[in-house]
């Protein structure tokens, strides 16, 4: 008998000694801190042991916290341990106030503070009733907050990044990407629409004016961007940028009767461009109340030479 409990005892010391804390490893926080993860974990209460840290881990419940989504605690080695955290994921923010509150796709408010978080849209068109943390936001307009929730949830699906969303009435939104106003509609083909500016805000950076989604669906062809009034295009645009194609264009659309790309009150036959008060008569290009005859400029416009839109037109409309 004491034989045997002095084996346990030597065995329980090499275990201790054995599996001693020397490093721990945390991966996956970005908006909870280190230290925050260590007490959720209990890693003072494991005594510098992995395996009891190990332990006190396998089943426990991290749902008092409302930052996290799941801990997973596990022995890269007797002595290292590997702490991975998923957070919970943040679609959007509202402000009222100096506070700003953040919620999931469920629209359960996570994290509130005074200041804006970065790459995190923030909603706007209806007010704060009520926000707290681990609860469900209330607001002057639940249908409405749903619809803006869902908006967001969608682009955080996306990895689309925009600065804000915002409710316009009559069941419609907009949203808004660096100097780029989005007309998003009504909360139909939303997924559709989220997708299609996926896919072209690369295209987007750099440009002023409006994108046109809100009579967008899966058989549109093309979309609509109007530039702003103080839009004026540059040596670096391309004709790319005056005539984009979307996945469901095809080179027969691009090239047809009609021009891709014209401006106020222009019209194109046969012609790539047209000004304001011009047409295209077989010609490439055509400014000002001015027509082309058999005649080949079309190297101005991929050129974007100054003299591309005509005087007094307030904003052109590319085909995308």
């Amino acid at each position: 008998m004491a034989a045997a409990v002095i084996i346990l005892v030597l065995a329980l010391i090499m275990v201790l000694f054995v599996f001693r804390i020397d490093k721990v490893d945390i991966k996956g926080t970005s908006r909870v801190s280190d230290d925050t993860i260590r007490q959720e974990i209990k890693l003072d209460q494991a005594h510098d042991s992995s395996l009891l840290l190990w332990l006190l881990n396998k089943r426990a419940n991290y749902s008092d916290n409302d930052m996290i989504r799941s801990i997973s605690v596990r022995l890269t080695s007797p002595r290292n341990v590997l702490v991975t955290v998923v957070e919970q994921d943040l679609v959007g923010g509202i402000k009222s106030g100096d506070t700003y509150s953040y919620f999931n796709d469920k629209g359960v408010v996570i994290l509130q503070q005074n200041k804006a978080q970065a790459d995190i849209p923030l909603v706007s068109g209806v007010d704060v009733k009520k926000a707290s943390t681990g609860s469900k936001l209330e607001t002057s307009n639940d249908d409405t907050m749903s619809d803006l929730t869902d908006i967001v949830s969608v682009m955080s699906d996306y990895k689309l990044s925009v600065d804000s969303v915002e409710s316009v009435g009559d069941g419609k939104y907009t949203a808004h990407y660096n100097k780029v106003i989005i007309n998003l509609g009504r909360n139909s083909y939303m997924d559709e629409k989220i997708s299609e500016l996926a896919s072209l805000a690369d295209k987007l950076k750099g440009l002023s004016g409006t994108l046109h989604l809100e009579d967008y669906d899966a058989t549109k062809d093309s979309i609509i961007f109007t530039k702003s009034a103080d839009e004026t295009e540059t040596s670096t645009e391309t004709s790319a940028e005056t005539s984009v194609e979307t996945s469901a264009e095809t080179s027969a659309e691009t090239s047809g009767d009609n021009s891709d790309y014209s401006g106020d009150n222009g019209s194109g036959d046969g012609s790539d461009y047209s000004g304001d008060n011009g047409s295209g008569d077989g010609s490439d290009y055509s400014g000002d109340n001015g027509s082309g005859d058999n005649s080949d400029n079309g190297s101005d416009v991929s050129d974007g030479g100054e003299d591309t839109s005509g005087d007094g037109s307030a904003a052109q409309d590319n085909a995308y």
